[in-house]
């Protein structure tokens, strides 16, 4: 995976951030998922989702995650956003879109 760009903002002493990604058709995961068709399995993208909170949320850990939502398919080799925003003191409510579409939503929390 590899950081494109990088956007910080806050609000009302919140943390809030969204950083594009994209992860290879190449990457060790994918071959079963699906041969001919590859898309990105959940666990690798909520692997992806939890990088970025840990380093741009300036925590030491993660304890779980909610609400894990999979409303699309993400693919490979095509740029995907993730957004995350602090809704109270330990948890990020975090989404994944590509090509404007909103295909990946949970909660992450670090208590």
């Amino acid at each position: 995976m590899r950081k494109k760009s990088n956007k910080v903002e806050r609000r009302t002493g919140l943390r809030q951030m969204r950083v594009n990604q994209t992860i290879s058709s190449d990457h060790p995961s994918l071959p079963g998922h699906f041969p001919g068709d590859p898309v990105i399995p959940a666990a690798l993208l909520v692997e992806a989702a939890q990088q970025v909170v840990l380093e741009h949320a300036n925590i030491e850990r993660l304890c779980g995650f909610s609400k894990l939502k999979l409303r699309a398919l993400i693919k490979p080799d095509i740029e995907f956003e993730i957004a995350f925003e602090e809704t109270k003191t330990g948890y990020f409510k975090v989404s994944l879109s590509q090509l404007d579409v909103v295909c990946v939503t949970l909660i992450l929390s670090s208590s």
